[in-house]
C-alpha cells in the first residue's frame, strides 16, 4: 500500500503540471481579441516605458510630435521600470494613488517631474499617469503587458537597448532590456514601437517653435500590416505645424509581386493620405523603384543625412524582393530588416528610428 501511494503521488506530481499547462495559458489574457492599435483607435493611449534616465528626453520629445488635438486626443501612461534582485514578487506603484510613497517616489522623482512638466506644457494631452514597477527582470514584460491591458493602451513605446555617442560609436548596451523588448513584441496586447536614438535624442519641438526648428520625418513604406500601422502614426505626426513628413514608397522596377488583398489595402491607405499632400505643404510623397535589397540599402544610406526621424514597419517574416538579402546579416531581428539596417549602419549621421509592429491578432 505504501509503495502504491508513493508511486501515485510521484505520477500525480509529474503529470499535473503538464496537464495544467496544457489547459491554461497565462499569456492568453493578452491575446488580441479586440482591435487595439493606432489604425482602429479614435483616442490614442500611449504606454511609454522608461528603462534609464536618458530615455526620458527622447520619449517626451516623441510624444510631443504626436500632435494631440480635440479630434484625435492622446493620453499617456509612463512606466518607469527598475531592476531588483532578491525579491520574489514585483512592486507596482501608481503615483496618482500613492502620492506619499517615499522610496519609489524618490527613485522615480525625475521621471515624475519630467512628465508633470510635459503635461503642464501640453494642454492638448488628455491625461498623463506615471507608474513605477520594481521587479526582477524576468517579470518586467508582464508588468508592461498588464498595464497596457488595464489602461486600454493602443501603442507601447519601448527604448532600444543600445546607446550611441555623437560620433556614431556605441556607448553602452544592455542585453536584459533587449530580451525584455523581444518578450513584449511577442506578447503585447496592442501595437508596439521600438524607439532608437542613433545619437540624436529626437529633436524637441513644440507648437510655439519656429519653422526653423522643424523636424524632418521620413516614412519608409514597402507595404503590409506593420507599414500601414506606421503610416497611420505618421499621419498623426504630420498634423504638427513644425513637422515635415516625407513618405518614401519603395516599389519594384519590374512591378509589384504581392497578394491582391495586400496591394488593395496598401493603395487604400496611401490614397487616404493624398488629401494631406494637398492640404499640407509639409507632406510629400516620393516613389523609389528598386530591384533588390542591395539597391534598397544603398538608397536608404544615401538619404540618412536628409532626415531627423525615420518611421519603419517591423515586417517580421515578410519576404519581398525589395528587401531580399537584408535578413542574412540581421543583427537585431526584433527590428526587422529595415530597422536593423538603420540601427546597424556605421555612420556619423545623427537620426532616430521608430520601428512599428501592429497588434498581433488571433
Amino acid at each position: 500500500m505504501f509503495s502504491f501511494l508513493a508511486i501515485t503521488i510521484l505520477v500525480s506530481a509529474t503529470v499535473s503540471p503538464i496537464f495544467v499547462n496544457w489547459l491554461y495559458d497565462p499569456w492568453r489574457k493578452y491575446a488580441g481579441y479586440q482591435k487595439r492599435n493606432i489604425m482602429h483607435s479614435k483616442d490614442l493611449c500611449v504606454l511609454a516605458c522608461i528603462y534609464r534616465p536618458d530615455n526620458v528626453t527622447s520619449i517626451i520629445n516623441f510624444l510631443q510630435a504626436l500632435c494631440p488635438t480635440l479630434e484625435s486626443p492622446v493620453s499617456v501612461c509612463a512606466l518607469h521600470l527598475i531592476k531588483i534582485s532578491g525579491r520574489a514578487t514585483s512592486l507596482f506603484i501608481s503615483h496618482q494613488k500613492q502620492k506619499r510613497s517615499l522610496s519609489a517616489r524618490s527613485i522615480s522623482e525625475n521621471v515624475i517631474l519630467s512628465f508633470s512638466n510635459f503635461w503642464r506644457n501640453n494642454c492638448e494631452i488628455e491625461s498623463v499617469n506615471v507608474f513605477t514597477s520594481i521587479s526582477p527582470t524576468k517579470f518586467m514584460h508582464q508588468d508592461i503587458c498588464t498595464l497596457a491591458l488595464d489602461e486600454l493602451a493602443s501603442f507601447i513605446v519601448l527604448p532600444f537597448h543600445l546607446k550611441w555617442l555623437v560620433d556614431g560609436s556605441i556607448e553602452s548596451q544592455d542585453s536584459i532590456f533587449r530580451t525584455l523588448n523581444c518578450c513584449v513584441l511577442e506578447r503585447a496586447p496592442c501595437s508596439v514601437g521600438i524607439l532608437i536614438d542613433h545619437g540624436n535624442q529626437v529633436n524637441s519641438i513644440s507648437r510655439e517653435s519656429s519653422r526653423e526648428q522643424s523636424l524632418l520625418v521620413a516614412l519608409i513604406f514597402f507595404g503590409g500590416e506593420d507599414d500601414r500601422e506606421a503610416l497611420v502614426l505618421a499621419k498623426h505626426m504630420s498634423q504638427h505645424r513644425n513637422i515635415s513628413l516625407t513618405i518614401i514608397h519603395f516599389v519594384l522596377s519590374t512591378g509589384e509581386i504581392k497578394s491582391d488583398w495586400e496591394k488593395m489595402q496598401d493603395s487604400d491607405r496611401l490614397r487616404n493620405m493624398k488629401p494631406d499632400f494637398k492640404e499640407h505643404r509639409e507632406v510629400t510623397y516620393i516613389e523609389e523603384t528598386v530591384s533588390d535589397g542591395l539597391e534598397t540599402s544603398n538608397k536608404i544610406r544615401s538619404i540618412l543625412h536628409k532626415y531627423d526621424f525615420f518611421i519603419v514597419g517591423r515586417r517580421k517574416d515578410v519576404e519581398t524582393i525589395q528587401t531580399a538579402g537584408l535578413d542574412y546579416m540581421n543583427e537585431y531581428p526584433e527590428l526587422g530588416a529595415i530597422g536593423n539596417l538603420l540601427a546597424s549602419m556605421e555612420t556619423t549621421e545623427r537620426y532616430s528610428v521608430l520601428v512599428v509592429q501592429q497588434q498581433i491578432s488571433l
